[in-house]
């Protein structure tokens, strides 16, 4: 009877075991833990205090003024001759002759301005593309010392009254405000002030990057 008893027990333990071991075996895995914390940067800010994009956008600008004179002081010198024009006779050989060139000198003026303009904002567009690859590389290095698994991009200028008391509502349209991709954020998490002094102290930035606006 004893014997009997005992074999009972150990078949009852290693069903017993059997089914805890499926049982495991069914159970869903634990999922691994994943880092969520967020970070802003305000693009804009960073894009106006900048010393580096401050320097290129004066040194672009010292480069284009004197043509942009010059095309200025075109403009200026077919006014005057417009205003010539206008005391000629109208129908005369020497009116005729004097309106075609005027008409001439104001078509290549506009051809002349819009490609001095175009070269201009392609050079521009070239700073704020340099610009932006440095911000990436800094937001992305102070993203991984505090932790962040992703940085978003803000615009603090243009927050709601709440922020900005001094604001009317009505600036801000409708469309503006459904536009915005973050509503509302912690302060805590915007970094903009420390990736823009990492960026003005000029660290690990490379010299190699900055391509001159000379053409």
């Amino acid at each position: 009877m004893k014997k009997i008893v005992v074999t009972s027990l150990l078949v009852l333990a290693v069903g017993v075991a059997l089914a805890l071991t499926g049982v495991a075996q069914n159970a869903p895995t634990a999922p691994t833990p994943v880092r969520s914390s967020v970070a802003v940067v305000d693009v804009n800010k960073v894009m106006t205090e900048w010393k580096y994009v401050s320097a290129r956008k004066t040194e672009l600008e010292n480069q284009f003024k004197p043509k942009f004179e010059a095309i200025k002081a075109r403009v200026e010198e077919l006014q005057k001759q417009s205003q010539v024009l206008k005391t000629m006779k109208r129908g005369t050989a020497e009116y005729e002759q004097m309106e075609n060139t005027l008409i001439r000198k104001e078509q290549d003026i506009k051809t002349d301005n819009g490609l001095l303009s175009k070269q201009y904002d392609e050079q521009a567009a070239k700073i704020f593309q340099d610009a932006y690859k440095y911000i990436k590389q800094h937001a992305a290095f102070y993203a991984k010392q505090i932790g962040a698994t992703c940085v978003i991009q803000v615009n603090s200028a243009d927050e709601f009254q709440a922020y900005n008391p001094q604001m009317a509502a009505q600036e801000l349209t409708v469309r503006e405000v459904v536009a915005r991709q973050v509503i509302w954020y912690d302060s805590a998490i915007n970094v903009t002030d420390q990736i823009l002094t990492r960026l003005n102290s000029g660290a690990q930035q490379s010299n190699s990057a900055r391509t001159t606006t000379t053409r």
